[in-house]
């Protein structure tokens, strides 16, 4: 074995080293007790996790489609969760809410708190169920800090990789969050999931010749986790978004012999025809609740989510955010204080930069989908968030982690550089 080659193997093995050891940090964070406490929607998704039975048999009780809980009750991170039980030794404690909810003789009240009725009337296992769940979700904490370790790693080296990780560990919004049975954290990973496929989709078709199946399946592997994202949470179709910008400005850059490249172009449109019609077809797929009215269906859902978030504004007034400047405030008071807010800022220009000087070449993809994605939430979240919950702005937060180390080690690298170039010139 050659020098070069010995070398390359040593930094794959130090590589899945570094994999390794962020998941398990990632996963020994821990698990919050629920001795003291549990959270109103992790009953909430015990309750609809009983409808996995129901899903993978297709065999829906009418009183379940008659009812609006149709429209919410078995996203894509609920068959997760479902499954997590099912295929467990604790599968006895999963129970059909059609039998210990929506048959009860009161149901509960429309005009009152879902949640106050899902709290009096738990499962007679509900934390024993919600703690089990805990343990389990911590693998979609270490796989997502695994994703995140990974574009960080692209963009700033394995010491922007592992400040970004320290810093999602170490911030408690984070691991709280991500350590409950809340589907933001099944989300959180596929959302980074799809985005290195975006960026390898990206990287193969710039290779000299790329062949036309590969590429449609990684195509393919976008539309399919795109409409996993949806169907977990609706705002997961602005990955979407993401992929068509990142296609259109990566086309832009491109120098002008494969913009006017007809073969090129019409790739270009299968692939996005692709893409749309994969995560449209998934979408629809995994909630049978649309089957006959896909387009009614859809509507209903975006209606319940609007009704849901104007219910729970009523419970709490205090966490309504009416306009940008105040959402603006909140993400401000909730995650960046000055010093986080230097670097982040600091890690962006950077990224602009590197963007900028990037051209066409490879290794400039991962900055333009990330900071399309980063601006595309950020967008999302200033113009639409009408609550300040705090999950709601997990995946900014990764977003300016991975900025704020490369801000970080940017500064401390022009230091270092400073304080040589000045001991060199007196010696």
């Amino acid at each position: 074995m050659s020098k070069a080659d010995f070398n390359l193997l040593w930094r794959k093995i130090c590589f899945i080293g570094a994999l390794a050891l962020v998941a398990l940090a990632a996963y020994r964070v821990g698990v919050e007790s629920v001795d003291g406490f549990y959270y109103a929607d992790e009953a909430n998704y015990c309750y609809y996790a009983g409808f996995f039975k129901s899903y993978v048999g297709h065999h829906f009780d009418n009183v379940v489609l008659r009812s609006e809980l149709r429209y919410q009750a078995v996203p894509v991170g609920l068959y997760w969760i479902a499954a997590t039980i099912y295929f467990s030794k604790y599968n006895y404690m999963l129970q059909e809410p059609s039998k210990v909810w929506l048959a009860l003789p009161n149901l509960p009240d429309k005009r009152s708190p879902m949640n106050n009725f899902i709290l009096q009337h738990p499962f007679p296992y509900i934390k024993k169920m919600i703690y089990v769940l805990r343990e389990r979700m911590l693998i979609y904490r270490a796989l997502t800090c695994v994703l995140i370790f990974i574009i960080a790693w692209y963009l700033g080296g394995y010491r922007g990789a592992g400040l970004t990780v320290a810093l999602l560990l170490f911030n408690p919004s984070f691991v709280e969050e991500t350590g409950l049975v809340l589907i933001e954290s099944i989300w959180l990973f596929q959302h980074f999931l799809n985005i290195i496929i975006i960026y390898y989709y990206f990287k193969y078709r710039s290779e000299h010749k790329p062949n036309l199946f590969y590429s449609s399946i990684l195509a393919g592997l976008i539309g399919v986790t795109a409409g996993l994202l949806i169907a977990t949470k609706i705002n997961g179709f602005l990955n979407l978004f993401v992929f068509l910008m990142s296609y259109i400005v990566i086309w832009m850059k491109s120098d002008q012999q494969d913009r006017v490249d007809l073969r090129s172009s019409k790739v270009a449109f299968l692939h996005i025809f692709i893409v749309f019609f994969l995560a449209a077809a998934v979408f629809y797929f995994m909630d049978p609740a649309l089957y006959g009215h896909p387009i009614a269906g859809a509507k209903e859902i975006i209606m319940q989510r609007l009704k849901l978030t104007e219910m729970q504004v009523n419970n709490d007034p205090s966490s309504l955010l009416t306009d940008p400047w105040r959402r603006l405030m909140y993400i401000n008071k909730a995650k960046i204080n000055l010093i986080d807010c230097f670097f982040v800022l600091i890690g962006i220009g950077w990224a602009i930069k590197r963007f900028i000087s990037a051209g066409n070449k490879q290794w400039g993809y991962l900055y333009t989908i990330v900071l399309i994605s980063f601006f595309i939430f950020l967008t999302s979240i200033l113009v639409f968030m009408k609550m300040g919950q705090k999950r709601y702005l997990l995946v900014l937060d990764c977003y300016l982690f991975i900025f704020e180390s490369l801000g970080f080690w940017l500064i401390l690298g022009n230091l270092f550089k400073r304080l040589r170039a000045s001991c060199s010139l007196r010696n």
